[in-house]
């Protein structure tokens, strides 16, 4: 140990990164995206009271797993949940109630206030139900702060930072490789195409409060009966709560299947919780952004048209994959933007697992004609977007050479 006679090992001084990388790094790089944005893009709606920390967990699990097979799902019902809480929060505003503001609209989108009603079972009250009672002078304006809800909401902003670092030192990585001439791995333009997604999702749920707990009540002095009588609603059937009618959550907008809800255990009514997919009506506008951003994410999977898969068989696979999404994309965006025009009074679905219905009682052979065709482009989609996840991990078993080079970011720089 003390022998300075002996030879001492050479050392070195500063000594540059490897010029190449192993398939563990894009793994692992990809990997870390994916799951990093999505455990924390996810806002869940409030569970109902009493429900254990395993169903919610459970609950966040599945939504989770939408999100990483389908982020286009959860970006349209974000960008939806924040048309109708921007709505709501204009409106409060416009009645002067100029304390309402993006976050009260989102909390109370998701069920974050439950109305109590004498000889009735509290059932969750969004905002266009509270703007309805407060103009009607049946409650006042709820008299909670921002602040107050955010102290309920588990911020993550630390996690949410880390995801998108990670995130754009993908991007840059993917178009840097491009600048350069560097091969890019399929299971890297799947995860941009992921992000192509999830990065408008962070946006549109950038002011709704994260896994709040427990709700806040609102006491009715007199019976809902009362309350809808004076509507003229109160022979009316509902679907989720007595208000359905004038928060506007039934009609033109998408709601679950009631089979479905019955399998995830929304068959009471009046519902306890708000549903995590259950998605207002937006306007046009925002259903064509919408669209382009599921387009431009259908797009990018296309883009891999001349990567070089192992074989000539996962050539044509992975484009005949990739093309059926597009299409699937382009025809949904199509039916979706058509219902939202004024005259539109079908009921169509989606993955026959939602559906938007209107006040037209459609025919037996129409329904059941929209269905057929909603089961197929069903089966069509998840099965390419399996196929996809599946050729971008066999790929890795024989890739071009210059996939495993590094950027070399230097040369980006500008020289003079």
């Amino acid at each position: 140990m003390f022998n300075h006679t002996a030879t001492s090992p050479e050392k070195l001084g500063w000594v540059p990164s490897p010029t190449s990388r192993g398939t563990i790094d894009i793994i692992w790089s990809c990997l870390l995206v994916l799951f990093a944005c999505t455990w924390t893009v996810l806002h869940t709606n409030l569970p109902e009271e009493g429900e254990s920390t395993k169903l919610i967990t459970l609950r966040k699990i599945r939504w989770a797993i939408w999100a990483l097979f389908s982020p286009e799902i959860v970006m349209l019902g974000a960008a939806y949940q924040w048309s109708s809480a921007r709505a709501s929060m204009k409106e409060m505003q416009a009645e002067g109630h100029l304390d309402w503001n993006m976050t009260h609209s989102f909390f109370a989108d998701s069920g974050g206030f439950l109305l109590r009603c004498p000889h009735y079972p509290p059932f969750p009250i969004q905002a266009g139900g509270i703007m309805y009672l407060v103009s009607q002078n049946y409650i006042p304006v709820p008299k909670v702060s921002r602040r107050e809800i955010l102290d309920r909401s588990k911020t993550n902003k630390l996690g949410k930072t880390f995801a998108l670092m990670q995130s754009l030192y993908l991007v840059c990585q993917v178009v840097a490789r491009y600048i350069q001439g560097l091969e890019i791995s399929s299971l890297e333009i799947l995860t941009l195409s992921f992000l192509s997604c999830t990065i408008p999702t962070y946006f549109f749920w950038l002011e709704k409060p994260l896994d709040c707990d427990f709700p806040i009540y609102i006491d009715l002095d007199i019976p809902i009966s009362t309350i809808l009588a004076a509507a003229d609603i109160a022979d009316e059937t509902y679907r989720c709560t007595p208000l359905d009618s004038v928060e506007g959550t039934t009609l033109r907008a998408w709601n679950r299947r009631q089979c479905f809800n019955n399998a995830f255990g929304l068959k009471q009514q009046p519902l306890r919780r708000v549903p995590n997919d259950s998605v207002p009506v937006a306007g046009p506008c925002l259903a064509l952004t919408i669209w382009l951003f599921t387009l431009v994410h259908a797009a990018i999977q296309v883009l891999a048209w001349n990567i070089e898969a192992p074989t000539e068989v996962e050539n044509i696979l992975w484009r005949t994959f990739s093309l059926s999404i597009l299409l699937e994309v382009f025809l949904l965006g199509i039916v979706d933007i058509i219902s939202i025009w004024p005259g539109f009074n079908y009921t169509i679905t989606l993955f026959w697992i939602w559906e938007k219905r209107t006040t037209r009682v459609d025919s037996f052979w129409h329904r059941w004609a929209l269905n057929g065709l909603s089961m197929a482009g069903t089966f069509v989609y998840f099965a390419a977007k399996l196929g996809l996840i599946v050729l971008s991990l066999t790929a890795l078993r024989h890739m071009p050479q210059s996939v495993y080079k590094t950027v070399r970011w230097t040369s980006l720089l500008p020289h003079w």
